[in-house]
């Protein structure tokens, strides 16, 4: 998938967000904290013309579990999936206040009963649980927003760091910016080997990015990040914030 419905997309956000509203004065900027826990989830809709009316009325059902999870989102449309041909037209992330709030939604009878709803309104869903390296913030209005994951090799961790290293210096100087936090599977969540090893957003002009991806200090090095994971998915993504109430 390289182009989505940009429509169609703001259209179901405006139903998830009235539910889950990020509280804070700058919508643009993307707060994380260390000690919360993050959900990450990658999915599109069908495209019968029921599938994004069975979605909104399976958020609308379960809204009362997920206000009272403390969950806080942010959403992305999909503009361009740019390496990896990932399938996602919705990027989200979710925010919790610790690990076992989830479970006020995902263990309710309320998710139980209308999951299958959700999912028949699905074409593919993608999400797991995960952990911030650090504190920081993020202005999500800047330049274009790229959503990056990465899975690592065994035992290749340190010749990937290596890479970003040596290519770190010439990509920020043609104006990537790159947020200051990584999330990483929680290793408490069994199944953890399924999702990215890290996951992280940044943003780039586009003049920048052509010359940095053009650079030959890039093609020198590209064979090395390459060597060092086993698959690498790479989105264009566009910031939707919450609408005005």
């Amino acid at each position: 998938m390289k182009n989505t419905n940009s429509l169609k997309i703001f259209l179901f956000l405006s139903i998830i967000l009235p539910l889950m509203a990020v509280s804070q004065e700058n919508k643009n900027i993307l707060k994380i904290q260390k000690d919360h826990y993050y959900q990450l989830i990658k999915m599109s809709l069908k495209s019968d013309a029921d599938s994004k009316a069975k979605l909104d009325d399976y958020f609308m059902k379960i809204g009362k579990v997920m206000m009272a999870s403390g969950a806080k989102v942010y959403s992305f449309a999909v503009t361009k999936a740019s390496v990896g041909n990932g399938p996602a037209q919705m990027f989200l992330i979710g925010e919790y206040p610790d690990r076992k709030s989830p479970d006020k939604i995902f263990q309710s009878e309320a998710f139980f009963k209308n999951r299958n709803q959700r999912d028949h309104a699905l074409s593919y869903l993608n999400e797991g649980f995960f952990l911030a390296t650090a504190d920081g913030e993020f202005d999500l209005s800047k330049g274009n927003l790229r959503l990056y994951s990465l899975w690592v090799k065994k035992g290749k961790e340190e010749e990937l760091n290596t890479y970003f290293n040596t290519i770190m210096p010439l990509s920020m100087e043609m104006g990537a910016i790159t947020a200051p936090f990584t999330f990483v599977p929680d290793p408490a969540v069994p199944g953890k080997g399924y999702d990215a090893s890290m996951v992280f957003i940044g943003s780039w002009s586009k003049e920048g990015e052509d010359k940095f991806y053009n650079s030959k200090l890039f093609k020198e090095n590209k064979e090395k990040r390459d060597n060092a994971l086993n698959f690498l998915e790479e989105y264009e993504i566009m910031y939707i914030p919450e609408q005005a109430q």
